[in-house]
Order: structure tokens, then sequence, then C-alpha cells
């Protein structure tokens, strides 16, 4: 649905869209609806208890991203995501 975070990949097969990993985990924490986040420490009990992500592997993330697609998708979730991100990185 929201076109940031996607690069075009080139192969002999065509071209492909591939998501960073800031777009793939933008997409997880929109498009799960089971969950409640309601603060920044939801956010991050979810990143690290459910989806289990190593924080070591965040700090390259691409802030810019993250910022980009909250302001697509007005998502509390998102914020969260973001403000969960600044403290643990």
């Amino acid at each position: 649905m929201f076109s940031v975070g996607l690069t075009i990949e080139s192969t002999k097969n065509g071209n492909f869209l591939i998501a960073t990993k800031e777009k793939a985990l933008c997409d997880k924490v929109y498009y799960t609806k089971d969950i409640q986040i309601t603060s920044k420490k939801s956010m991050i009990g979810f990143l690290i208890d459910d989806l289990r992500i190593d924080v070591d592997e965040l700090e390259d993330c691409d802030m810019n991203i993250f910022i980009k697609y909250f302001e697509i998708s007005k998502s509390k979730k998102i914020k969260f995501l973001i403000e969960a991100l600044e403290d643990i990185t």
C-alpha cells in the first residue's frame, strides 16, 4: 500500500520490488491487527518478545523511512515504533 522503502532490483529475469528492512518492519507493525500497542513500552515488548527482533540489527536503520511511513499512514502504532526505536538504538 505504501511505496516508501521500496527498491527496484534488476536481474536477467526482470525487475523486482524489494522492501527495505525498515519498510518490512513498518508493514508488519501496521498490518498486524491482533496487537494492542498503546505505548512505547508495549511496542518494545512487541518487537522483542513477539517478533523476537535482535535490537542490534536495528542500529543502522534509516529512521527517515519510518518517519515517511508515519507521515503517510498517520498510524499511532508507527508513531510508537519510531519512539521505541529512538530509545533502543
